[in-house]
């Protein structure tokens, strides 16, 4: 069969009732048949499943049928395109008859590529004749750039800041789908000068010459020599004479599957601070460069963007919302306070910033700057490989993130705080990163201020179930200078919040040498223990005879789960009057001289529960044995305890009342030393429910019937009762 018709490709408007189409193009099999689904009001185009979303019969007949399997409404166009197989299916065996069918199909399918070819080149740059073709740079110098030409044509890059003055057209697109016998066409998107080349006209891709095809009939018009047929696709391209700069804002720009809006809007999507005069030597400030970047941006948001260097911030860089600042690495892009308030505010605005990504830079307050990173309310945003030191005050202050993650944040060298996560701060995941040498807390959690609002929706009033994954936390005692472990407070501070929690996290205070701390001090004011602080599977490295790795003071409560790892303290815990440590936990101990401290001295009975849960057990095998010390260390309990060889000794005032081991699952005491002679309940042991008592004088106290009691007074022999109808029997 010959072929007789060009196209290879056509469109059809729909009415929401038909269903079947004819092409004007012959196919040599059905998968050959590609559809589009284009939406008119922004062309934009979806590609439909060959076999399920349409099928196509009349394969190898002058025109084939494609049936789709629904309608479409007038708010669409259908478009088919052939697309044949690159093959050679054809072959000649010798002395057969000669196949003119075979032979034919197989010219068929040259014709068709070579068709289809046209389509392609139709809608591609091409270098008119006699001229030959040029290659373009290369795609490392080209990226991040513009296209241009030299005196002699050859195709240049350009940075953006070297295009001002260039003189040119700019062009603009309209689309338009033809009616059978269709031959002038209004154009409504704009207006071009006929005969000065700023008007070019495309038919199913192929590029139609002026004068032949069509005459440029007026600035909004043109006329086709020959009638179109139905659904045939035209684009016409108008040109605008740019005689200052790039008149960005006279091309129209359409993204896949987005709406048209202006190349100007869509560039400033994403900004380079050099572009706006930057100084990346850091001798000139580059605050007012950085904030000129940011407004150019606008409300609709997008990413400000600095490449290699140090620039200098001599005064606050504020963020807005919907805005992100990304540089070329942490180890790449350096900003330097120059001014104490030279830092990045990441604010709130009139909404919550939701979303974003910020990072691949480091802030150097250098001594000066304070407050580096800071955040009034913002959420769900993402900060990723961001290295912040030296501030004359802290380095990062969130005072109302929420739901926010850090990504390899490291902070280090503040001369106050490394990271203060204060009123506000909830919900936010810390992965990895490294908190050291803070002047006085490495992470402080505080309520230091007023917690953020937004319209009516407030943020936590304390810092509240904030966690942090793999984190190293170590060392202490910056002064702008060095280091000294002496002059600094805690490696963590939780004096306010509730909820938060370190995983995996690595703790280390080497090197005091006059000095005495705990590691993390737990702390909150009031009676009730609700302050809430888990750590699990953590590591805790300090200085020998001068360290205890967590201090929960009065009116708090500590989470321990997993593996907890004390390596070298005074203590491994210390616990106050009304606080609480629980958990699921197996502790390992390495050079500790005392695994738990009860500092006692209260005017209260002690009310520490030391429990281990899932028959975990303490495990105490350094000879100085599991210490509970105070003037008074009534009601302490220990939950399915294994005391090993070294003992337990509680109390040293003269009320040592009340010490209960409660019976889960296994108890192994060895070397017990109980002071306070002076009461005669020594030592009770709850089994059930009866009470097992060793005395050093006649039981009186009250215990169910069926208890025993053991009454051993040294040399003066030993007798055994029993609780029988409410009153002590001897045996």
């Amino acid at each position: 069969m010959t072929v007789s018709s060009t196209l290879s490709r056509q469109t059809f408007a729909c009415n929401g009732t038909t269903t079947v189409f004819t092409l004007p193009f012959r196919v040599l099999a059905a998968t050959e048949v590609v559809g589009y689904l284009i939406a008119v009001a922004d062309n934009s185009a979806t590609q439909l499943s060959n076999g399920i979303d349409f099928t196509v019969s009349g394969v190898g007949a002058a025109n084939a049928v494609v049936t789709t399997t629904a309608t479409y409404s007038v708010a669409y166009q259908l478009k088919f395109v052939r697309s044949t197989q690159r093959l050679q299916l054809t072959d000649y065996r010798d002395n057969d008859p000669f196949p003119a069918e075979a032979h034919e199909e197989a010219l068929d399918r040259l014709t068709h590529i070579s068709q289809e070819q046209d389509g392609l080149t139709g809608r591609a740059l091409l270098f008119p004749e006699p001229e030959a073709g040029q290659e373009l740079p290369s795609a490392s110098s080209r990226a991040g750039k513009s296209l241009a030409f030299d005196e002699n044509g050859r195709p240049v890059v350009l940075e953006l800041s070297e295009i001002d003055g260039v003189i040119g057209t700019a062009f603009s697109s309209e689309r338009f789908t033809a009616t059978a016998g269709q031959t002038l066409f209004t154009l409504t998107s704009g207006s071009y000068t006929p005969g000065t080349d700023a008007f070019r006209l495309f038919m199913d891709g192929r590029r139609l010459t002026v004068g032949v095809d069509y005459a440029e009939t007026s600035p909004t018009s043109f006329t086709l020599t020959a009638p179109a047929a139905a659904g045939d696709e035209l684009v016409a391209d108008l040109g605008k004479s740019v005689t200052s700069g790039v008149l960005a804002t006279a091309v129209s720009h359409t993204p896949p599957g987005g709406t048209a809006g202006s190349l100007s809007d869509y560039l400033n999507r994403e900004v380079w601070i050099e572009n706006y005069g930057a100084d990346p030597t850091g001798v000139v400030s580059a605050s007012t460069a950085i904030a000129a970047a940011i407004a150019q941006i606008g409300a609709g948001g997008g990413t400000v963007r600095a490449g290699r260097g140090t620039f200098a911030l001599g005064s606050q860089v504020t963020v807005p919302p919907y805005v992100n600042i990304v540089g070329a690495g942490l180890e790449a892009t350096e900003f330097k306070s120059t001014a104490a308030a030279g830092r990045v505010l990441f604010e709130r605005g009139s909404s919550d910033g939701r979303g974003g990504l910020s990072g691949g830079f480091t802030i150097n307050g250098n001594g000066i700057g304070e407050q580096l990173l800071k955040s009034e309310i913002m959420v769900e945003r993402t900060f990723v490989d961001i290295n912040v030191i030296r501030s004359a005050t802290d380095n990062i202050v969130l005072e109302g993130a929420q739901n926010c993650g850090f990504y390899n944040v490291h902070s280090q060298q503040a001369e106050r705080d490394n990271l203060v996560l204060n009123a506000g701060a909830g919900n936010n995941n810390f992965f990895g990163g490294e908190f050291n040498q803070g002047g006085r807390y490495n992470i402080a959690f505080l309520a230091t201020v007023t917690a953020p609002t937004l319209g009516d929706a407030g943020a936590f009033a304390e810092p509240t179930n904030n966690r942090f994954f793999g984190a190293i936390i170590e060392r202490l005692g910056w002064d702008g200078t060095t280091a000294d472990p002496d002059n600094g407070t805690a490696l963590v501070y939780h004096g306010a919040g509730k909820f938060n929690s370190f995983h995996d996290c690595s703790f280390s205070l080497p090197g005091l040498d006059s000095t005495t701390k705990s590691m993390i001090v737990v702390e909150k004011a009031g009676t009730n223990p609700s302050l809430v602080v888990t750590l699990t599977d953590c590591f805790y490295a300090g200085t020998a005879s001068r360290t205890t790795a967590i201090e929960a003071r009065a009116n708090t409560s500590v989470v321990l789960c997993g593996r907890q790892n004390f390596e070298t303290h005074a203590a491994a815990l210390s616990i106050a009057d009304t606080a609480i440590v629980s958990g699921a936990f197996v502790p390992t101990l390495g050079s500790v001289t005392s695994y738990f401290v009860n500092q006692g001295g209260g005017t209260q009975p002690q009310q520490n529960l030391i429990q281990t849960e899932f028959r975990q057990r303490f495990q105490v095998a350094n000879p100085a044995g599991f210490v509970s010390y105070g003037a008074r260390a009534d009601g302490d309990t220990f939950n399915s305890t294994e005391i090993r060889p070294g003992g337990v000794r509680l109390g040293t005032g003269s009320a040592a009342a009340d010490r209960d081991i409660a019976p889960v699952t296994r108890h192994s005491i060895d070397g017990v030393e109980i002071d306070g002679t002076s009461d005669p309940a020594n030592f009770v042991l709850k089994v059930g429910a009866i009470d097992i008592l060793i005395v050093n004088a006649a039981p009186t106290q009250a215990a169910p019937n069926g208890s025993i009691a053991l009454r051993t007074n040294g040399g003066g022999g030993t007798t055994f009762y029993v609780r029988e109808s409410g009153a002590w029997v001897g045996k």
